[in-house]
């Protein structure tokens, strides 16, 4: 009996001095790079809208919005120690579960980030098609910013990439207009706005508004290209001068153009 007790005494020393180191080690990435694996029981069982495991991890549920498809998604970051900064990209695990059916995966997406811009992410419906879709910050500037975009595909029921949405800066959606817009900070006064509409499946920029700074004559150079008949034309082309102040002409009727649904007077 004492003997017994004395093995069972073992057992527990060894099984709680495995946990403790365990616990107290650093998770090291294998050479290879595998993915990290999320196990279950770190996937929360209740509807909760998103959840941070760690500073790699990150986790949100989505509906689609058709009435039948919701998703539990989580992304994991891999951690690449050697020789890595703050902009180093490192590959990034995107697993899609059915809300129902956590268990089983439902979809894979094997892409890249860089640290935790995932993390800045946004749902809505992106191409107008009255589905949802979810895209995140993929890279950022001291003044631009560009997103990977996963959009819902209704004939295949997956989440595809569009490499067209990735390419805008600052994306923002009119969904009254359907109008996607980007702006483009290239200096303190030299921008660009791009407004986008989808013909078909096709993202096509129907217009475009660029403001550039003359040092030979202390102007802004105000040039507007329109589409038309198929292909973006310029339309208007004016100079601002700095001493007409803020209010002048030039400046009002360039302005007028940022408005998707102005096509001139």
């Amino acid at each position: 009996m004492k003997f017994r007790r004395l093995i069972i005494f073992i057992i527990n020393i060894v099984f709680f001095v495995g946990i403790f180191i365990s616990c107290g080690t650093d998770y090291e990435q294998p050479q290879d790079i595998q993915a990290k694996e999320i196990e279950q029981e770190d996937i929360p069982e209740d509807h909760i809208t998103s959840y941070f495991e760690n500073d790699l991890s990150f986790g949100f549920e989505m509906d689609i919005g058709d009435g039948i498809n919701s998703f539990f998604i989580t992304m994991q970051g891999l951690e690449v120690k050697t020789g890595s900064n703050i902009f180093t990209e490192i590959p990034l695990i995107i697993s899609i579960y059915k809300t129902n059916d956590r268990l089983n995966v439902y979809q894979t997406i094997e892409t890249y980030t860089v640290g935790s811009l995932f993390k800045d992410l946004t749902i809505g419906d992106f191409n107008f098609d009255g589905y949802c879709d979810f895209y995140f910050v993929r890279l950022r500037g001291n003044a631009n910013y560009v997103c990977n975009f996963w959009l819902w595909d209704r004939v295949t029921q997956k989440f595809v990439f569009n490499e067209d949405l990735g390419e805008i800066s600052m994306p923002s959606f009119d969904s009254e207009t359907k109008t996607v817009s980007g702006f483009w900070r290239n200096s303190a006064t030299d921008y660009i706005i791009a407004h986008y509409k989808y013909i078909g499946d096709v993202l096509v920029c129907v217009r475009k508004l660029e403001q550039s700074y003359l040092s030979e004559d202390n102007n802004l150079l105000l040039v507007v290209f329109d589409y038309r008949n198929g292909e973006l034309v310029e339309v208007s082309h004016t100079k601002h001068n700095f001493d007409d102040g803020e209010d002048s002409e030039a400046l009002i009727n360039f302005y007028k153009w940022d408005n998707p649904l102005y096509f001139g007077e």
